[in-house]
């Protein structure tokens, strides 16, 4: 599973860890994960990525990127991760965020415990990478805002049923963020 809540890495169903290097291959995985396994066109991905390019040379460092990412993947042991075809890309690797976001749409307040968002990508950082980091930043706060909207509908829930328990680890969780 890919781990994005906390310092990013890919644990292997064999539980073997494998941290996310400072790259713009992972960083890329990171985008694409964040999409929850929706396809994303190329053309999007190169001007998000390399702006300032043209657009041929834009496509053409995606096109680089994209084949770092899938030599990543399988060095983890998941080489086909990453699809690819003519126009888009997506991920299809489990991540922690599949869980949120279902913990987010269900108001699960034991799951929503368990996956607050306040580590998002905690101690990733790319040098040089202004637009993934701008991109970055303003998904951890959609992350924390849809997990707060989640958590107190959950919590309001759990103090009008008589569940103090689960309200009370609720707002600790609230109160770690």
């Amino acid at each position: 599973m890919l781990h994005l809540l906390s310092p990013p890495h890919w644990t292997s169903p064999a539980g073997v860890r494998h941290e996310l290097p400072a790259t713009l291959p992972a960083a890329l995985l990171i985008y694409l994960a964040a999409q929850r396994g929706a396809w994303v066109g190329r053309d999007s991905l190169a001007v998000l990525w390399w702006p300032d390019r043209s657009p041929a040379e834009a496509l053409h460092a995606l096109r680089i990127t994209l084949h770092r990412l899938k030599q990543l993947l399988a060095g983890w042991g998941v080489p086909q991760g990453a699809e690819s075809e003519r126009q888009r890309v997506r991920l299809s690797l489990p991540c922690d965020l599949q869980r949120l976001h279902d913990s987010i749409e269900g108001n699960d307040a034991g799951a929503l415990v368990a996956a607050p968002p306040w580590a998002w990508l905690q101690g990733f950082s790319l040098a040089r990478a202004d637009p993934f980091r701008a991109w970055a930043d303003a998904e951890g706060a959609l992350w924390q805002s849809r997990w707060r909207q989640a958590a107190e509908r959950a919590l309001m829930r759990a103090l009008h049923g008589g569940q103090p328990e689960q309200a009370w680890a609720l707002a600790q969780a609230w109160q770690a963020g």
